[in-house]
């Protein structure tokens, strides 16, 4: 008689201890892979979440600067507009060295000589003595310097 004769009827069959232990040993084995897996997946998640918020984080801090500069730089031009005041208008002033009435002319026969633009508060001066000196600007009393759009209101070009 074999042991399949013995039990009683109605209960299932007997499984060896050995046979036991390694479906468990199997189960849990293949169980922790699967857990372990799902953790590994969620941290990669978690990791990449982290690395978006921290560069919202970043980009957020950037344009609250960019807001606060703009801000203060259109407050600036505004104390700028109502303090600056219109520069006085460029009167020539003759040269001491020769009169008005005997300066010569491009009808003269002489050599007309380009000096460049002329700038508000800046004054011809000789550089030596004679017919052949060159000229030079220099800033005069009550000369105010120019500025650029691009200076006013601290703003940088992008």
């Amino acid at each position: 008689m074999t042991t399949e004769d013995n039990r009683a009827p109605g209960k299932p069959p007997v499984v060896p201890d050995q046979k036991t232990l390694a479906l468990i040993n199997t189960y849990i084995a293949s169980t922790t892979k699967a857990l372990n897996q799902a953790a590994a997946a969620c941290e990669r998640t978690m990791h990449t979440i982290d690395r978006r918020l921290e560069r919202v984080s970043i980009n957020m801090s950037l344009l609250e600067e960019k807001v606060d500069s703009a801000v203060a730089s259109h407050e600036a031009a505004e104390v700028a507009k109502r303090t600056v005041k219109p520069a006085p208008a460029f009167q020539a002033e003759p040269c001491a060295e020769e009169p008005p009435s005997t300066a010569a002319s491009a009808s003269d026969g002489m050599e007309e000589i380009d000096t460049g633009p002329v700038v508000p508060g800046h004054a011809l001066t000789r550089e030596g003595p004679g017919d052949n000196s060159k000229m030079k600007s220099v800033v005069g009393p009550g000369a105010v310097p120019s500025q650029q759009p691009s200076q006013v209101g601290g703003s940088r070009p992008r």
